[in-house]
């Protein structure tokens, strides 16, 4: 079984992000393997609004998030920018994190 990546690849100023939000990763199914690198589980409560900054890799991520009682769901990726979002509040998301390539298995057709 490959290892589960425990770096911080890609998040700008990891540092700062990471004092503000409780960060996990969980590995994928063995079924699901092929086509899911693993899952990623962000909550936060802040005082103030914090802008978090990820230089995505090559991949999609699906992320279903609850703030401040408001719910959300996107497929983002890859993209040729650096992805922003602001989180305030209280909240979580939850995502999953396709291998490259991989997420059109699950987009259905005409999917481009």
């Amino acid at each position: 079984m490959e290892a589960l990546r425990q770096d911080t690849r890609g998040i700008v100023a990891a540092p700062h992000l990471l004092s503000r939000v409780r960060f996990r990763r969980r590995a994928p199914a063995p079924a699901l393997r092929r086509h899911v690198e693993h899952y990623w589980l962000i909550d936060w409560d802040l005082p103030a609004p914090y802008t978090s900054r990820v230089l995505t890799h090559p991949c999609v991520n699906l992320a279903l998030q609850l703030s401040d009682g408001a719910a959300d769901a996107e497929a983002v990726g890859p993209l040729h920018r650096l992805f922003e979002t602001r989180l305030a509040g209280h909240g979580r998301v939850s995502g999953v994190q396709f291998r490259p390539g991989a997420f059109r298995a699950f987009a259905g057709p005409g999917c481009s």
